[in-house]
């Protein structure tokens, strides 16, 4: 994905395999169910802190793209 800001272009990546996130998904599922939703939260909050953590970021600027 391309997000551009003035002159100057960022692409975001992310880092992850299939079986890094099917795995502690399944695991979830069992705990949010074991719980009755309470564990529902940390899940959602695990989640978000697995796809920041595997982010990454590059910079190009838009005579970069054209050359």
């Amino acid at each position: 994905m391309f997000v551009s800001s003035g002159n100057k272009m960022y692409k975001f990546n992310i880092n992850l395999k299939f079986t890094d996130v099917l795995i502690p998904i399944l695991l979830w599922q069992i705990l949010v169910v074991l719980t009755f939703g309470v564990a529902l939260p940390f899940f959602i909050l695990y989640l978000i802190k697995l796809v920041l953590n595997n982010l990454t970021v590059k910079k190009y600027s838009i005579s970069d793209r054209l050359n």
